[in-house]
């Protein structure tokens, strides 16, 4: 997702500023020594809501309020409702597409993405997937 914003953050009874980020898969709270540096799953968040120019959520027992102006905390409640988008979904790969495989699909996150296809193996595929191992930072020698 990649927003951040500096604001003025309550959470679990202790208030200050800080710097929220909301990656992919975590929120994280970069404070001062009121409010501690957290990182927390995305989908640990619950009651999430914006009112006004505040953002709401729960994580467990623990309460929490960013103040960021009415539009931004709606576009973000927003966001942290949504789920993320699945590897087929990044892929295109839907229940109708035809695939062609080349090389190990040996990971859950992978196996689970091809799992979604119509038909594997297909003559006539919808879409090619290829995995390799390519060797990253090694140097071809001559």
């Amino acid at each position: 997702m990649g927003l951040e914003a500096i604001c003025q953050v309550e959470w679990a009874g202790a208030s200050g500023e800080g710097k929220v980020l909301i990656e992919t898969r975590e929120l994280i709270l970069r404070g001062g020594k009121a409010l501690p540096r957290r990182s927390v799953p995305i989908a640990s968040l619950t009651q999430i809501e914006a009112r006004g120019d505040r953002l709401y959520f729960r994580i467990g027992e623990d309460a929490v309020a960013l103040t960021l102006g009415a539009k931004i905390a709606e576009n973000w409640a927003k966001k942290l409702s949504t789920p993320p988008a699945t590897l087929a979904a990044k892929l295109g790969i839907t229940g109708e597409t035809h695939l062609a495989l080349m090389g190990n699909f040996d990971t859950d996150e992978l196996a689970a993405a091809v799992a979604v296809a119509a038909s594997i193996e297909s003559r006539q595929p919808d879409l090619v997937l290829a995995r390799g191992d390519v060797g990253l930072g090694r140097r071809a020698r001559k």
